[in-house]
């Protein structure tokens, strides 16, 4: 690093020198001084971004979390709203332990990419464990709006209903989809397997007669479809009818060829 300190002292204003004196102590382990010189090439280049996300970085290394945030802030004084760099501040939060501002930057990501179905699971999941259920639906319902084939997100309201016991909404929700023979099959099973899994945790009459009717939708949707089949051996085979579910799991083993939904994704 003494060639570097020197070149630094003779051109203090060169930024490159700054730069390349950091790789130095970065290479050596030596974070903090590196951090210094970016400081000050930020200081002549105040609007680049690409050295602040190396100081943030530099700072996470070093544990200075805090710092970190107050860095990623400076380069959204100056990018504005950026889903990377909200990412990058969720994380900080999650290892402050920091819950509320960890949800509030999912919900930024959220504004600026709505149709992130990871991002929608999390937060609709937060508010449900926060007592907000009216919120968790409304994110859903538009999330719906914006992607009504969603399977995702119709398990996910689903859930809802159920842990409610609102069999009803259940029904209004997903009669629609398994019943349209122009709804992917492929989609409709992803429903499918999450009703018999729910037929299991529900062991209730009323769930169970919600199940078969729903399978039954798309069955008679799609009646050449052997995975439709073999998920409704599943659903028989969880209520204990072995003979149904055997019939079932025949009928699966012996698709026609000619259909081709039965070679759809």
């Amino acid at each position: 690093a003494y060639y570097g300190k020197q070149a630094v002292n003779l051109e203090p204003n060169n930024k490159w020198y700054r730069i390349k004196l950091a790789k130095i102590y970065q290479k050596s382990g030596d974070d903090i001084s590196a951090i210094e010189q970016l400081e000050a090439v930020n200081k002549l280049s105040p609007r680049d971004i690409n050295t602040l996300l190396q100081i943030a970085g530099l700072q996470t290394g070093q544990d200075q979390l805090q710092q970190a945030n107050d860095t990623y802030n400076r380069v959204l004084n100056i990018t504005g709203p950026d889903p990377s760099i909200y990412y990058e501040k969720f994380k900080l939060f999650q290892s402050l332990g920091q819950q509320d501002s960890m949800y509030v930057m999912l919900e930024k990501i959220h504004e600026q990419d709505p149709e992130n179905i990871e991002t929608i699971s999390t937060l609709a999941r937060y508010y449900v464990k926060n007592h907000d259920t009216d919120r968790a639906k409304m994110l859903l319902h538009k999330s719906l709006d914006k992607m009504p084939e969603s399977p995702e997100l119709m398990i996910m309201m689903s859930n809802l209903y159920f842990s409610e016991s609102h069999l009803d909404s259940v029904r209004a929700l997903l009669s629609k989809p398994l019943s349209d023979t122009t709804y992917s099959p492929s989609k409709k099973i992803l429903i499918a397997d999450y009703l018999v899994k729910r037929n299991l945790a529900m062991p209730a009459v009323r769930v169970h007669e919600l199940v078969y009717e729903l399978l039954q939708n798309f069955l008679k949707a799609n009646p050449k479809y052997a995975p439709a089949h073999a998920v409704n051996a599943n659903y028989f085979m969880s209520t204990g009818d072995t003979e149904k579910a055997r019939a079932e799991l025949t009928t699966a083993s012996k698709p026609d060829p000619g259909d081709e939904s039965i070679w759809m994704e």
